[in-house]
């Protein structure tokens, strides 16, 4: 079903992310109850722990609201360019001449889908040197420049997905359990 001029998108599963929100907000007391009660017993270090992970946890919770408040895409597919983080304030333009293929691992029990470059360079220099520093653990790591979260993409449309993106592309995915 390759739409060779439409646009098709694919969105975060909202059912799996409200589960995450909720979980966030268990941590969340969790962590206050141990800051107060190794506060109230004298262990100040227990206390600042608690109190470390608590507002971890607080940011990745509003972090979390903010992708579930955000309706757009997570993905988008447009005849000229595959398009990361759709809906995001920076979202990653790649064109689809300059995609090598694509390579599916697993890291961290995490299913990540690669996109691999012909020249990485051209895109690490657009950009901000904010996201060279973040991404730059991925070279280190041996992993491509860009990835797809699997877990991001619904279930349902996670077969056409790679469909899509190998047809776009003329490319063939390969499944490795490392990179």
């Amino acid at each position: 079903m390759f739409m060779d001029d439409k646009e098709v998108n694919y969105y975060s599963p909202k059912l799996k992310n409200i589960f995450l929100l909720i979980m966030c907000l268990f941590f969340i007391a969790f962590s206050i109850l141990l800051s107060i009660v190794a506060y109230n017993e004298g262990d100040y270090g227990m206390s600042i722990i608690g109190a470390v992970l608590g507002v971890t946890f607080i940011v990745l919770f509003v972090m979390g609201l903010n992708k579930l408040w955000n309706p757009g895409p997570y993905l988008t597919l447009t005849k000229e360019e595959l398009i990361i983080n759709a809906s995001a304030r920076n979202p990653i333009h790649i064109a689809w001449e300059d995609i090598k293929g694509f390579s599916i691992y697993k890291k961290n029990y995490n299913k990540i889908l690669g996109v691999i470059l012909y020249d990485e360079e051209k895109y690490r220099n657009q950009m901000s040197s904010k996201m060279r520093k973040f991404y730059a653990m991925n070279s280190v790591m041996n992993m491509p420049l860009y990835n797809i979260a699997y877990g991001q993409v619904s279930r349902k449309d996670r077969d056409h997905l790679l469909h899509e993106l190998n047809v776009r592309a003329g490319k063939d995915t390969q499944e490795n359990e490392s990179l």
